[in-house]
C-alpha cells in the first residue's frame, strides 16, 4: 500500500469523517532510513507503524478489519 491508497482506504471506510494520513521519513547521519505511517481518523485517535499495513492493523481495535482494508486494496476499490 502507498500513502495515496492509504488516503483512499480512510476515506472509503470512513467517509464524511475527518481523516488524515501522513508518511514521516527519517533519514540518520549512518544512513539509516526510517518510515513512520499514521492514521488519524476523528474520534478514533492516531495509528502508526512502520508501514501502512502496520498503520491500518492498529484500527482494528476501532471495528475495522485489516482484512476489510486489505480486501478493498485487492479488489482494485482504491
Amino acid at each position: 500500500m502507498n500513502h495515496i491508497e492509504a488516503v483512499k482506504s480512510l476515506q472509503m471506510l470512513y467517509p464524511e469523517t475527518y481523516t488524515s494520513a501522513s508518511l514521516e521519513i527519517t533519514t540518520y547521519s549512518d544512513g539509516q532510513v526510517q518510515a513512520k505511517c499514521t492514521v488519524y481518523v476523528d474520534g478514533l485517535k492516531h495509528h502508526s507503524g512502520p508501514t501502512w499495513e502496520d498503520a491500518f492493523r492498529s484500527l482494528e481495535a476501532a471495528g475495522r478489519t485489516s482484512e476489510q482494508i486489505f480486501e478493498l486494496t485487492e479488489t482494485g476499490a482504491i
